[in-house]
């Protein structure tokens, strides 16, 4: 059987003593070597707007691409191999996992002072806010107990993943999803109520009076009043009125 005539390649020969592979690109190119046909341009990427240089022989470029994010080309021709340490916890970091961070959010701001290196875990912890703010533009919100919050919120406090909280709600009514432990674990429901209650008050808006500082809900706990009753007055009248009016109610 005859080998093709390129070096380190031990594919039959098809043609002229050349494979399959290197044959169409002796046709197409006069050469058996691979020729690049990505064009030489810049690029914007689509999944967070980040600017993709032309960059094949950059140290930073990675298996067979021929770009390179130009923010990491920015950072690292300023600063070099590295090590480095996290901006926002000091961890120790190097190019093999590190992220180059935005301070401003601003994706194509490559200025050297809107770039710090950053570990993965920091990187994605401040991308969290942005990921809420996207899920309440497009409506994933859930209303429950009278709180309306995104869908990463609610599992955030429910102690699930997003995508564990929206199986259960393909699967189950929203009060049984609410009231349901984590893992589907026995869990004594008034201990589950209470932890919920707990969780939406910490997020409240908290209303100042007489040296307090409580929610619409622990305010009428105290004065022994619907919630409803008491975030009624506090809208109508402000804060010092509508709950010196809810002191007086009988």
């Amino acid at each position: 059987m005859l080998i093709c005539q390129v070096p380190d390649c031990d594919k039959k020969a098809h043609c002229q003593g050349l494979c399959s592979k290197h044959y169409s690109r002796q046709v197409r190119t006069g050469s058996t070597e691979k020729v690049s046909r990505a064009k030489p341009i810049d690029l914007v990427h689509v999944g967070g707007n980040y600017l993709l240089t032309h960059a094949p022989e950059h140290p930073l470029r990675r298996g067979k691409a021929n770009r390179v994010y130009a923010h990491r080309i920015a950072f690292y021709d300023a600063h070099g191999e590295g090590p480095f340490t996290c901006h926002h916890c000091g961890k120790p970091v190097d190019w093999s996992f590190m992220h180059v961070d935005h301070l401003d959010d601003d994706t194509q701001n490559n200025h050297l002072t809107n770039l710090v290196a950053s570990c993965p875990v920091c990187n994605q912890k401040r991308g969290f806010h942005k990921s809420k703010a996207a899920n309440r533009a497009r409506g994933q919100n859930i209303t429950y107990g009278g709180k309306t919050l995104p869908v990463m919120e609610w599992a955030e406090i429910l102690g699930l993943s997003r995508s564990g909280l929206k199986t259960r709600m393909s699967n189950w009514p929203l009060e049984q999803v609410m009231l349901m432990a984590p893992g589907f674990k026995p869990l004594d429901q008034t201990h589950r109520v209470a932890r919920l209650r707990e969780a939406l008050d910490a997020k409240a808006e908290k209303h100042t009076y007489d040296g307090r500082q409580l929610s619409a809900r622990g305010w009428a706990d105290l004065l022994g009043l619907s919630v409803k009753r008491v975030a009624y007055l506090i809208r109508t009248y402000g804060v010092e009125e509508g709950l010196r009016r809810a002191e007086a109610l009988p």
